[in-house]
């Protein structure tokens, strides 16, 4: 419960915004600020460039109950993407 309850979802116009922001948090986990998320971001974009997981394993990994997925392992805490996912 606690796990899904942090659940953060950063939308960007450009994919070069979503690498960025996604390098960053990723930088951060390893320094230590943000630990708890170390392994557990993710990002997804249109031109797959920015992306580091498909789009059908972002959702399932970051939503797994509500994309109601085959697999429900909790992957991810922290999603960043360009409106690729909006829908």
């Amino acid at each position: 419960d606690q796990r899904r309850a942090r659940k953060v979802l950063i939308f960007s116009f450009f994919s070069d915004t979503v690498e960025y922001v996604r390098d960053y948090l990723k930088s951060a986990c390893q320094k230590g600020e943000l630990a708890a998320y170390n392994g557990r971001i993710a990002s997804v974009s249109g031109s797959g460039e920015a992306s580091d997981v498909s789009r059908h394993k972002a959702v399932a990994g970051f939503a797994p109950i509500s994309s109601e997925s085959t697999n429900p392992e909790d992957l991810f805490d922290i999603l960043v993407t360009t409106d690729v996912l909006a829908e």
